[in-house]
Formats: C-alpha cells, sequence, structure tokens
C-alpha cells in the first residue's frame, strides 16, 4: 500500500480502490455535479525524472469508471453486484491488453482477484491484509489510522511504522475505489521502514487550498517525490 495509498489505494493497497448492470457503468458523469462534487479529478506525480498525471472519471454513481495515465496508458472499470473488472489499456490502444477481475462480499469489499491477490478488511471497512503475487502486507490501526505494515516483498522483509498529524484530516478519500475499502482518517507525518538493510524513513509534507482539501503532497528522506491534485 506504500506507493498506492494515495493514487490507488490498494489497486493500491494502492491502491488502489469501485452498478449494478456493466452496460450501466460506462456513463460518465462530468455534467453530474451532484455526484462529483469534491471528488479528486487529477494526481499528478513527479518522481526523479519521471512526471505522470492521472485522470479520474466517474460513473453516475460515483465510482471510477476510467482512470487515465500519461505514461501507461488508462484502467476501464465495469461492475455487477458481485464483482469488479478492470480493463487495462496501454497508452494509445484500443483494445485492452490485459484483465483483473476483483471479486466482492456481501459488504461489496473485494476479497480475491482472478490474478490471485487476496484482501482482508476490519469492521470499519480498512484493509489489514493483502497479497499481490508473493508479496504481502498486514495492517494495524489506531484511531483509524494503520499505524504499522508488516511486510514481505521478494527477498525483503521488514516493518513499516507510521505518525500522523491529528489535526489534519485525510481529504483524498473521494476517488472511487470504495470496493478497496477506507484510506487513513489523518495525514502521514512521518514513515519509517526497518528492514535487514537498515532503517529508512520518509518525511511527508503538506499544501491545502482554501476548503482545507490537500492540494499538493512532498516526501523526502527515504522517499522523494511530490504529488499534487485537482478536484471536481
Amino acid at each position: 500500500m506504500k506507493n498506492k495509498k494515495q493514487l490507488l489505494p490498494a489497486i493500491a493497497g494502492l491502491l488502489l480502490l469501485l452498478l449494478t448492470t456493466t452496460t450501466a457503468c460506462n456513463k460518465k458523469t462530468e455534467n453530474n455535479t451532484s455526484a462529483l462534487t469534491g471528488k479528486m479529478k487529477t494526481t499528478t506525480q513527479v518522481s526523479g525524472s519521471t512526471t505522470q498525471t492521472f485522470t479520474f472519471i466517474y460513473d453516475d454513481q460515483g465510482r471510477i469508471s476510467t482512470l487515465e495515465n500519461t505514461v501507461d496508458g488508462k484502467e476501464v472499470f465495469t461492475y455487477t453486484t458481485a464483482q469488479v473488472t478492470q480493463w487495462h489499456y496501454n497508452l494509445g490502444a484500443t483494445t485492452p491488453s490485459d484483465t483483473t477481475i476483483y471479486y466482492l462480499d456481501a459488504a461489496g469489499l473485494a476479497t480475491h482477484t482472478s490474478k490471485g491477490d487476496t484482501y482482508q478488511f476490519n469492521t470499519d471497512r480498512r484493509m489489514t491484509y493483502e497479497t499481490m503475487g508473493t508479496d504481502t502486507s498486514i495492517y494495524t490501526y489506531t484511531n483509524g489510522n494503520f499505524t504499522t505494515r508488516q511486510y514481505h516483498s521478494g527477498s525483503t522483509s521488514g516493518v513499516a511504522t507510521y505518525t500522523h498529524l491529528a489535526d489534519k484530516l485525510e481529504t483524498r478519500n473521494n476517488n472511487g475505489f470504495d470496493f478497496l475499502g477506507k484510506h487513513n482518517t489523518n495525514l502521514i507525518n512521518v514513515e519509517t521502514d526497518t528492514q535487514s538493510g537498515g532503517t529508512f524513513t520518509t518525511n511527508y509534507t503538506y499544501e491545502y487550498d482554501s476548503n482545507g482539501k490537500i492540494t499538493k503532497e512532498t516526501t523526502t528522506g527515504a522517499s522523494n517525490q511530490v504529488l499534487t491534485y485537482t478536484y471536481y
């Protein structure tokens, strides 16, 4: 969830993140202001020499229908009561190159995917466990914020701990990926990642608009990148 928590809440952990019929889900809501108000519109990520922008498009129920990426192409989502299907299109392509199905429980949360990824959530709809291929993450929460992440990724295992800004609410939750659960209640302040190779610290700072919504996140230390946000 570390890198996808803002872009694709656990699609990542990520993301990512999300009509009762597959035919209705392709309707976009650019003119339905009540469904779009406050939802994330774009995220631009600058990391080293790479810049990419994600554009969020929603269906008429406020769920993600298309996620466009200026580098990798786009993801298109369709829905039934029991599953969400994600179609990946390479940049400029008109036919999908890959498909992932998220299978949902009675609460509308993903339990597993067609590729073998699995998810578990607590009673507050927050992700506590995920597997993606051979990677595993286990999350623990305090006051609606994940405070530890135990992970195994390839040959690396470790524990990341997080502190949060008690007076700053997380405002990037409303991005249409409800089937992947809730985000944190508060903003992350410091992440400390301890593994066999050492301990690595990442610091988070934020900028806000006049309504208190986050417009920019900057990370420094072990991870250096800038994320900027716009909203409908």
